[in-house]
């Protein structure tokens, strides 16, 4: 697996935040969030793991990297009780 952070490395909480984006969030009915935002972003990945429990929605996590789990353990116990689907790898050496 190789890594590749792409736009979670630029995600701001303002761009969830703005209505004409919330209006996509409200119409979903699937997230699917890559575990790196919970290292650029915590703030987007809580709403929208909150949004999906409140409004019966599915909310999936890819842990995405070893190190997520190692940095951010604490704010991934406090995540799972929001999600539905858990991804992670095997890691390969």
């Amino acid at each position: 697996m190789i890594t590749n952070l792409g736009a979670a490395n630029k995600f701001e909480i303002e761009y969830l935040n703005k209505s004409e984006n919330w209006s996509y969030v409200e119409q979903a009915k699937i997230f699917y969030v890559p575990g790196y935002f919970i290292r650029t972003c915590p703030e987007a990945v809580f709403k929208l793991a909150e949004h999906a429990t409140t409004t019966k929605k599915i909310f999936a996590l890819n842990l995405s990297a070893e190190y997520i789990c190692q940095k951010f353990g604490d704010l991934l116990m406090q995540l799972l009780p929001f999600v539905d689907f858990l991804f992670g790898n095997e890691k390969v050496e």
